[in-house]
């Protein structure tokens, strides 16, 4: 009985990280055609979350430019401070 639980449990976890590595992948390749696109506005909301979601520095790195490329440098000062 435990076992088969665990199974179940382990099976919803593996399925909700495939589902969540999926979507960012397609937030990344979306952010980044924006970005190239020079659609920051777009780039930057979606590189904000994929940031908050991963903690990795390139995506910290595209957000604070898609800051600056729209003259948002108070904004983007706050943001290099934290």
């Amino acid at each position: 009985m435990k076992s088969s639980f665990t199974k179940i449990v382990l099976s919803l976890f593996f399925a909700c990280s495939i589902s969540l590595s999926f979507a960012q992948g397609n937030d990344s390749q979306l952010a980044k055609k924006y970005f190239q696109n020079k659609e920051y506005d777009k780039a930057e909301i979606l590189y904000e979350k994929l940031f908050i979601q991963t903690k990795a520095k390139i995506y910290f790195k595209y957000y604070t430019n898609c800051l600056i490329e729209q003259a948002k440098f108070k904004e983007a000062e706050k943001v290099v401070k934290k």
